[in-house]
């Protein structure tokens, strides 16, 4: 077993590299059948590296939910998929807008899993050739998290 902490080029990118896996969280809690999609990819940027654990967990988790696009190929009814997509970015969640060090408590597993999400999400539909987005980046946010 490998181990990196937070505060390491190593953490950041194992954090960033969960994108696509923060859009698939959702969807599962959402109640959508995984099943429909066919493949998928993501982007995030790294953030840079930090001085402790806590600050490198703040960023990292940041550059997800304000930073992030992820899309998924699925086959599935237009009128489900555009419903559902703006229910998945980070934007739908009601603490939106504040960085994660502000909403963390301390207990990673205390903290509503409806806040990891991807900033932006794209849905492209195999049984029409509709595409379905929501969701926007924020580097005015990503800026102050990284500045920390």
């Amino acid at each position: 077993m490998l181990v990196a902490p937070c505060a390491s080029q190593v953490g950041s990118v194992q954090i960033a590299a969960r994108a696509l896996e923060t859009g698939l969280a959702k969807l599962m809690e959402l109640g959508y059948d995984l099943k429909n999609i066919e493949s998928g990819w993501g982007i995030c940027p790294l953030p840079p590296v930090a001085s402790d654990n806590l600050i490198a967990l703040g960023r990292s988790n940041d550059a997800i939910l304000y930073g992030s696009t992820v899309l998924y190929n699925l086959c599935d009814d237009d009128l489900s998929l555009a419903s559902l997509v703006k229910q998945i970015p980070s934007s739908s969640y009601r603490e939106y807008g504040r960085l994660f060090l502000e909403v963390y408590n301390g207990n990673f597993y205390e903290l509503d899993p409806f806040m990891f999400s991807p900033a932006e999400i794209w849905f492209c539909n195999s049984k029409s050739g509709r595409s379905f987005h929501a969701g926007v980046l924020r580097p005015d946010l990503l800026s102050n998290s990284f500045e920390l």
